[in-house]
């Protein structure tokens, strides 16, 4: 970098974009328009312009690369294949390919088969016709997302952008739609939106078992939507912007894993408490609402639940989950306790180092509640004692992501 400075500074030119271009250079911005200018200016220029490191950091900046394509033979031609293919995306280019170089290695490392069943790019021919034959515009950055990659496999079980456990169907995953699917829905579901995630659940019916799908987010106007067509909000004004506030949440561990899944349980919401060494840690999401009369509205909460015992713990402490209670208050002050044997039908034994995880549901006529409790805890080495495992009391209510709503 510094020999490019060099020359353009002791450069005798009178070309007014030598000056520009080496603020550009130290800056490292875009200004490739000005290399091109040189190599028009004099043959000194374009030795200059064709410098390899100058091109290199172009190449970099501009389409995130850190090696030439194996058919280049320097970086102004891999530059020049690059532009070629995405110059209408070069605004969004580096923000798109960069969440994505994220996103994947993220994968890679914690969730091999959603890494694995993401599909190669649809061609850029496919999404103009699309725009075409339905007289639309669609935002450059999404359609370079898919240009990269074209969503998941309609098969797939494992959700890009994770699920939730729901008391009717299990483990819900959210996928990336391809946009063969995605166009299908636009044209005959939900018209004017165009979804591009959707919701995936499996339910027996007769005996078999039946992948659901449901849309969920959509575009709108340019801008992403989530829910559904008759509750919906805002939750982003670009494409870009959600999928890097998400890929952003994800590998700085704000999610849950699950056996290889993940869950959007969200880490703000996250309360712990620890009673001798066993920590009890609980978050928390509202699932849906819906109105069983005009008066009388139902608010389902999911919350997930993660016991663990100190590594360090003394042996003798190993314990094993016999009950628990529940002290459940709604934001009109009701108070309800729930005792019961075990947790989800398990007894769960924590010795030094275990951890268990569960999920369960509540719900309230009021928009928000709380619960905290207690699991009573049989000692194994001392049968005759116990010990009150306390959970620490987490207050649910709806969270608004949406800066306005669609009319």
């Amino acid at each position: 970098m510094t020999s490019c400075l060099n020359l353009l500074q002791n450069t005798s030119t009178k070309w007014k974009g030598c000056s520009f271009l080496r603020e550009m250079v130290r800056a490292e911005k875009k200004y490739y328009k000005q290399l091109n200018k040189m190599r028009r200016v004099s043959w000194k220029m374009k030795m200059i312009a064709d410098s390899e490191y100058l091109w290199k950091t172009q190449c970099a900046w501009c389409w995130v690369l850190d090696k030439k394509p194996i058919i280049c033979t320097s970086w102004r031609e891999s530059f020049t294949l690059y532009y070629d293919k995405y110059k209408k995306y070069i605004d969004c280019y580096r923000s798109v390919k960069s969440t994505w170089n994220k996103l994947e290695d993220w994968l890679k490392t914690n969730c091999q088969e959603i890494y694995e069943n993401l599909n190669p790019g649809v061609a850029e021919e496919d999404i103009i016709a699309f725009e075409e034959q339905n007289n639309i515009i669609l935002p450059n950055d999404f359609k370079l997302s898919y240009m990269l990659h074209n969503g998941q496999d309609i098969e797939t079980e494992n959700g890009l952008f994770g699920g939730f456990f729901t008391p009717s169907n299990g483990l819900v995953m959210i996928s990336m739609l391809d946009f063969e699917n995605s166009c299908l829905d636009y044209q005959e579901v939900f018209p004017r939106t165009l979804p591009f995630t959707s919701l995936i659940s499996y339910q027996y019916t007769h005996g078999q078992v039946a992948q659901c799908l449901e849309p969920t987010d959509f575009f709108y106007s340019s801008k992403v939507v989530r829910g559904t067509w008759d509750n919906h909000a805002v939750v982003s004004s670009s494409f870009s912007d959600w999928f890097s506030k998400y890929t952003d949440l994800l590998v700085n561990s704000n999610y849950l894993l699950h056996e290889g899944n993940i869950l959007i349980y969200d880490k703000a919401t996250e309360v712990s408490c620890t009673t001798g060494h066993i920590t009890v840690k609980v978050r928390w999401m509202l699932l849906h609402c819906n109105n069983v009369c005009p008066e009388y509205i139902l608010f389902h909460y999911g919350y997930y639940i993660t016991m663990t015992m100190d590594p360090d713990a003394p042996s003798h402490e190993s314990c094993q989950l016999e009950s628990r209670h529940w002290d459940i208050v709604d934001a009109d002050g009701n108070n309800h306790s729930v005792d019961g044997e075990g947790v989800v039908g398990e007894y769960p034994i924590m010795k030094p180092g275990a951890t268990f995880s569960w999920n369960s549901f509540t719900q309230f006529v009021s928009a928000s509640g709380s619960m905290r409790g207690y699991f009573v805890m049989r000692n194994l080495s001392d049968p005759g004692k116990r010990l009150r495992v306390l959970c620490p009391e987490f207050t649910m209510h709806p969270k608004v992501p949406a800066t306005d709503v669609v009319e």
